[in-house]
């Protein structure tokens, strides 16, 4: 039974610079999710704004409903 173990070894300079890029890429990444939070936390700001408008829209609506069934001068 034989095995296949095999040792890579990886010199001091090598090392550092795998470590340096494997860094660059999770600050990349944690930028990423940080500029991604903040795009949704806008988008649910927004999507809030437009509900809260639709919501007095059509309160005023059935407001003025209402009052033209109400008053008799406006049939």
């Amino acid at each position: 039974m034989q095995t296949n173990n095999v040792v890579k070894i990886i010199k001091r300079a090598e090392r550092e610079s795998r470590q340096g890029e494997s860094r660059a890429k999770e600050q990349v990444v944690n930028a990423g999710e940080k500029a991604q939070g903040t795009t949704r936390g806008a988008v649910m700001t927004i999507t809030d704004w437009i509900s809260e408008l639709r919501q007095k829209k059509n309160a005023e609506a059935a407001a003025a409903c209402s009052f033209k069934r109400s008053s008799p001068e406006a049939a």
